[in-house]
C-alpha cells in the first residue's frame, strides 16, 4: 500500500514539472556523447553481478575519459572490481570494494575510430551486501575526443537489485488492469516538451517491462492509482513512406504522430520494398513529453540490385564507373544510383552507355552488337645491306599504330625510305600512326666507307689498402697501357667520382664493400676496368655502453633481487657491486639483501678496448618485517623526485616516480616522525598521528616548496591520512 502512494506521488510530482516547462525552454545545445549505465541483479547478498558502461557513439573519436561512479545506497552493494576493454592501453581504477569508484582510459591505439557505436568502456563487478534496489550514477565524466576536444556528455543511470524483486513488483502493480501501449482517454492533459532521442546502449540485463496485475477486491480496498501521463511519439525515415511497426504491431506508415503513448521503452521497426528493414531498439517515452525519432536514426539503407549485361560475340569486358567486372553474359549487384557501362572486346569497337538502377531492380539489358574494327596491310620491299622489323607484311587494325625499324648489315647504314613511292625521310625507325589504309614501305641501304683502325687501350688499375676499418684512406694507381695519352673517369662505388688523376687518394667513410671502375678514353676510344667488392671496409669497433633493470626495489628483509644486465655492445666482463660489501660477475645475478638499509648498485662493463660504469644512487630499499606478521603501510606523496625520506630519525629510502611505501608494524601508538628533505627546498618535519590498520595503506601527500636564499627551514605538522602539508602554511589542508 505504502509504494503504490509513493508511485502515485512520484508520477503527480512528474505531471507538475511538465506543466512548469514553458515551450522552448529545452537548451539548443546538443550532447554528442551519452553513457549508459546498464542494470544487473545480484541474486543474494554476498554473491556478484556485473554492469557494462557504454558510449552510444564517438562521432569525433575517443582519445580518453575519466569518470567516477557511485552506488547510491551504500547498504545495497559495492563495486568489487573493473575489466577495461582490449582498446584501453592505459588505465587506472580506483581501490575496491567501495560505493564510489574512479575509473579512466586511453585508445593509445586508435582502435575506436571517428563514428563508431556502443562502444563499451568498462565492466564493473558489483558484490551485494543486502536485500533491496539502488540506483548506479555517474558523478563526475570528462571525454576527449581525438583531436583533444573535452566535449559535452549526457549520462544515463542504471540500477542494481539484490536479492528477489518479487514483493516490491507486486506492491506496484496497477489494480486497473495492463495499460495498452496507446491510451484512448484519461483526465490529465496532454504536456509536450522537446526531449532529443537518446538511444540506450544494450547491457547485460535490462530491467523487464512488468504488467500490473488485478488484484483482487477481496484481498486489497479499492485504491485510487494516478494513471501515467501519456506522451506523444513521432516518427520520420529517410525515404518516407516506410511502414512502421512498434513492438511487434504495425501501427502506419512514415511520417507518423502517435499523440497517446504510454511511457515506457519501445522496439521500433522500419520496413519499405528495396530497401532493408531498420530496427530500433530501446526507445524511450517519457510522460508528458515527444518523443522524435529522426535523422541518422532512422535513415533507411537501400537493397543492391542486379544487372545483366550481354554481347555479341560474348566475351567483352565489363566496366562499370571505370571499374572491371568480368565479361559478357554477366550479372553483378550494384547499389541504386546511375553507373555509365562500358563493354571492350579487342577487334571490335568499344561500347558505351548508361543504366539506372533502383532499389532492390533486376536490370537485364538489351545484348549488345559490337561492330569488328577493320584491319589494313603493311608491305615491307627492303633492297640488300640490311632488314626491317617486322619483315615483309604487318596487320593493324584501324586507328592504331605500328613502328618499324631498319636494321642494317655490319658496313652499311639506312638509304632512302619510300612510303607509297613518296620519300619519308631517312632514319632507323619509322612510326605509321592512326593507320586508315593499306601502305607498301620500300627501303635502300647504303654501304659505308671504312674508317681507320682504332688505337689500342687496355684499362688497368690497383689498391692500397683494399681493407680496413672506416675512415679508410685508400691510394688508386692507373695501369692503363695505351698507345697515346688518354682521358681517366674514377668511379669509386660510393657515390663519387674522380676525373684526370693517375693516383687519386679516396676517403671512405661509411662500413661496405665497394666496386671500383676505371675508365680510360682516346677520343672515341673507351675502355673500362671494373672490380666488384674490391674495396671492404669495416665498421669501427661499437663501444659498450652499461644499464641494467631489477625486479624489485623494494621489500622487507630479505629481500631477493633479480638483476638483468642490459648494456649493449661487445662486452667481455662485467662487475657487480650490490653496495653491502657483495659482488658478482654473472650476466644477470640474483642477490640476497639481509639488511634493512639503502643500497646503492653499480655495474662496471668491459669491451675489446674500452670500459664503461652506471652507478644507481639508493636503488634498492630495504626495511625491516612487520611486528609478529601484522603490519600496515604509508604511502608518502612527493612531486620531487630523489627527495629523501627519514623515518624516526632513520633513513628509509628516496622518492621514486612521485612515492615511496614504508611498511610499519600496526601500534596504537604510532609515535613516529616523518622528515622529508631534498637539495633546493624547505625540509618537512610532522608527528604522524595516523596509525594503519592491518594491510592498509594509509597516503600522505608531502609538498615540498622551493627555498628562497634568506629563507631557512622551519615548520612541523601533524599528519594524518590524505593530508596534503605544507611547510609555508600553519595550516595542513585535506
Amino acid at each position: 500500500m505504502r509504494h503504490r502512494i509513493y508511485f502515485g506521488i512520484v508520477i503527480a510530482c512528474l505531471a507538475c514539472l511538465a506543466l512548469c516547462i514553458p515551450a522552448g525552454a529545452v537548451s539548443d545545445a546538443k550532447e554528442r556523447y551519452t553513457v549508459a549505465i546498464g542494470d544487473c541483479t545480484v541474486t543474494s547478498p554476498g554473491e556478484e553481478s556485473q554492469v557494462v558502461i557504454v558510449l552510444s557513439d564517438a562521432p569525433g573519436g575517443l582519445s580518453d575519459y575519466d569518470m567516477s561512479i557511485e552506488i547510491r545506497d551504500s547498504s545495497v552493494g559495492q563495486f568489487a572490481g573493473v575489466q577495461f576493454p582490449p582498446w584501453a592501453s592505459l588505465n587506472s581504477r580506483g581501490r575496491c570494494p567501495s560505493n564510489v569508484l574512479t575509473i579512466s582510459a586511453a585508445d593509445m591505439n586508435n582502435k575506436v575510430r571517428k563514428g563508431d557505436r556502443n562502444i563499451v568502456l568498462a565492466t564493473i563487478a558489483i558484490k551485494g551486501k543486502n536485500p533491496g534496489s539502488s540506483e548506479i550514477f555517474i558523478r563526475e565524466i570528462s571525454i576527449r575526443e581525438d583531436s583533444g576536444v573535452i566535449v559535452k556528455v549526457a549520462t544515463i543511470p542504471g540500477t542494481v537489485q539484490v536479492g528477489d524483486p518479487q514483493d516490491e513488483r507486486e506492491e506496484l502493480s496497477d489494480p486497473l488492469g495492463t495499460l495498452p501501449w496507446q491510451v484512448a482517454d484519461i483526465s490529465d492533459p496532454l504536456v509536450t516538451a522537446t526531449i532529443p532521442l537518446t538511444t540506450v546502449p544494450t547491457a547485460p540485463t535490462m530491467p523487464a517491462i512488468i504488467p500490473p496485475t488485478t488484484v483482487p477486491p477481496t484481498t486489497v480496498p479499492t485504491t485510487t492509482v494516478a494513471l501515467p501521463v501519456p506522451g506523444s511519439l513521432e516518427i520520420h525515415s529517410s525515404p518516407g513512406d516506410a511502414v512502421v511497426i512498434l513492438n511487434g504491431n504495425p501501427v502506419g506508415r512514415t511520417p507518423l504522430v502517435l499523440p497517446r503513448v504510454v511511457p515506457g521503452l519501445y522496439t521500433i521497426v522500419l520496413t519499405r520494398n528495396g530497401y532493408e528493414d531498420l530496427v530500433i531498439d530501446q526507445v524511450v517515452v517519457e510522460e508528458a513529453a515527444r518523443t522524435i525519432v529522426t535523422g541518422t536514426d532512422a535513415c533507411l539503407v537501400p537493397l543492391p540490385g542486379s544487372v545483366t549485361a550481354r554481347s555479341s560475340p560474348p566475351g567483352a569486358g565489363i566496366h562499370v564507373d571505370g571499374e572491371y567486372y568480368g565479361t559478357t553474359p554477366s550479372s553483378f549487384m550494384l547499389l541504386p544510383g546511375v553507373y555509365e557501362i562500358a563493354l571492350d572486346l579487342v577487334g571490335y569497337h568499344a561500347w558505351r552507355g548508361e543504366c539506372a538502377l533502383g532499389p532492390g531492380e533486376t536490370l537485364v539489358l538489351d545484348t549488345v552488337i559490337l561492330e569488328p574494327v577493320p584491319v589494313y596491310t603493311i608491305r615491307v620491299i627492303a633492297g640488300p645491306g640490311g632488314v626491317v622489323l617486322p619483315a615483309v607484311e604487318s596487320f593493324v587494325r584501324e586507328g592504331e599504330s605500328i613502328e618499324l625499324s631498319f636494321v642494317p648489315d655490319p658496313g652499311y647504314s639506312v638509304g632512302y625510305i619510300y612510303i607509297d613511292g613518296d620519300p619519308a625521310g631517312s632514319g632507323d625507325t619509322l612510326n605509321l600512326d592512326a593507320i586508315e589504309s593499306d601502305h607498301l614501305v620500300e627501303v635502300t641501304f647504303l654501304e659505308d666507307e671504312p674508317e681507320p683502325a682504332p688505337p689500342m687501350i687496355e684499362a688497368d688499375f690497383f689498391a692500397d689498402p683494399v681493407s680496413g676499418t672506416a675512415p679508410l684512406a685508400v691510394t688508386f694507381r692507373d695501369r692503363t697501357a695505351a698507345e697515346t695519352e688518354v682521358t681517366r673517369q674514377w668511379n669509386f662505388g660510393d657515390g663519387t667520382e674522380g676525373c684526370g688523376e693517375r693516383e687519386p687518394v679516396h676517403i671512405y667513410e661509411q662500413a661496405g664493400n665497394y666496386a671500383v671502375s676505371l675508365t680510360v678514353c682516346y677520343g672515341d676510344v673507351c675502355d673500362t676496368a671494373e672490380r666488384a667488392g674490391y674495396i671492404r671496409v669495416l665498421p669501427p669497433p661499437e663501444p659498450v655502453r652499461a644499464g641494467f633493470q631489477v625486479d624489485v626495489t623494494s621489500g622487507e628483509c630479505p629481500l631477493t633481487v633479480t638483476f638483468t644486465d642490459t648494456s649493449t655492445g661487445d662486452i667481455r666482463t662485467r662487475e657487480w657491486t650490490f653496495g653491502d660489501g657483495a659482488c658478482s660477475t654473472e650476466e644477470d645475478p640474483v642477490h640476497v639483501y639481509r639488511d634493512p638499509g639503502v643500497y646503492t648498485v653499480s655495474l662496471v662493463v668491459t669491451g675489446r678496448d674500452c670500459t664503461d660504469r652506471t652507478d644507481r644512487e639508493g636503488l634498492i630499499q630495504v626495511s625491516r618485517p612487520a611486528i609478529d606478521g601484522e603490519g600496515g603501510y604509508y604511502r608518502i606523496l612527493c612531486t620531487v623526485e630523489n627527495a629523501s625520506v627519514f623515518l624516526n630519525g632513520a633513513l628509509v629510502g628516496h622518492i621514486r616516480d612521485g612515492r615511496y611505501i614504508i611498511p610499519v608494524p600496526v601500534t596504537g601508538s604510532p609515535g613516529r616522525t616523518l622528515v622529508v628533505v631534498a637539495d633546493g627546498y624547505m625540509p618537512y618535519s610532522g608527528e604522524i598521528t595516523r596509525c594503519p590498520e592491518p594491510g592498509e595503506i594509509v597516503e600522505l601527500h608531502v609538498l615540498l616548496v622551493p627555498r628562497m636564499p634568506s629563507q631557512t627551514p622551519f615548520l612541523t605538522r601533524h599528519a594524518s591520512r590524505e593530508a596534503f602539508f605544507s611547510n609555508t602554511s600553519t595550516q595542513w589542508q585535506e
